[in-house]
């Protein structure tokens, strides 16, 4: 029945455009017009469906900020892929439920997301730890474990090209400042740090997140590895002498 509706309106519509007086080119652009606009308006509902469940009911959606929505609206209305309106929804209920959860610049970066990335960037998360904030830790992209989980050299540049992540693959990153003896928190693990005889600092390889990269980590859906908790512990031993799961 609805798509019958559906079919019947489309006739209307149609009826309707033929009896303007104006020539056929200009008739198919309306057509276009109409056809493109009624797409976008299906992405956007699309997107607002998938997003419903996952905002709380403590919620305040009237704080949402109406600059940021049109920014929204904008970009993920061409978004007809269902694994990357889910993407977006997953955006439009983290920013319901947390005003000021993802800038307009992060909106801007994953309009440009093609699907693969997003399953790609998905996998890098699976390499991030708490070290006071979200730290995507990456020793030698060229070690065995990165290419079992697709992380390479090219696509690391690309991160770094999408504004995802900062890459410096030759002098590394370094957290410093930090106290004699700290936890790091990887998923449900729990490492310690006992430096008390040492510097306090901390090689955490080759990659950094940056804002857009640490924002969209939250909505990543990456799993905890074993194999990636153990190689990365292993990694810091070699330059601090007490660090163990706990």
């Amino acid at each position: 029945m609805v798509r019958k509706a559906k079919a019947e309106m489309s006739i209307e519509e149609l009826k309707v455009i033929n009896e303007l007086k104006i020539d056929d080119i200009k008739k198919r652009a309306i057509i276009r017009l109409l056809n493109d606009e009624t797409k976008k308006q299906e992405n956007i509902e699309n997107i607002i469906n998938k997003a419903i469940p996952l905002i709380k009911e403590s919620a305040e959606a009237d704080r949402l900020e109406n600059d940021w929505l049109s920014s929204f609206f904008e970009k993920s209305k061409i978004i007809s892929n269902e694994d990357m309106q889910i993407v977006w929804s997953k955006i439009l209920a983290e920013e319901t439920n947390n005003n000021g959860s993802f800038s307009k610049m992060t909106l801007k970066i994953v309009s440009e997301l093609e699907k693969e990335d997003a399953e790609a960037f998905t996998k890098l998360c699976s390499f991030c730890f708490y070290i006071g904030d979200p730290t995507v830790v990456i020793f030698d992209v060229n070690e065995s474990i990165y290419k079992k989980f697709g992380i390479t050299f090219e696509l690391l540049k690309h991160f770094d090209t999408l504004g995802l992540i900062s890459f410096e693959s030759v002098s590394g990153y370094i957290r410093q400042n930090l106290p004699s003896k700290y936890i790091v928190q990887y998923f449900s693990k729990r490492i310690a740090f006992d430096q008390s005889d040492e510097s306090n600092e901390l090689q955490i390889g080759s990659v950094i997140f940056t804002k857009a990269g640490q924002e969209l980590f939250r909505i990543s859906g990456a799993q905890e590895s074993n194999e990636i908790c153990e190689y990365s512990i292993n990694k810091w031993k070699e330059t601090c002498n007490d660090v163990k799961e706990i």
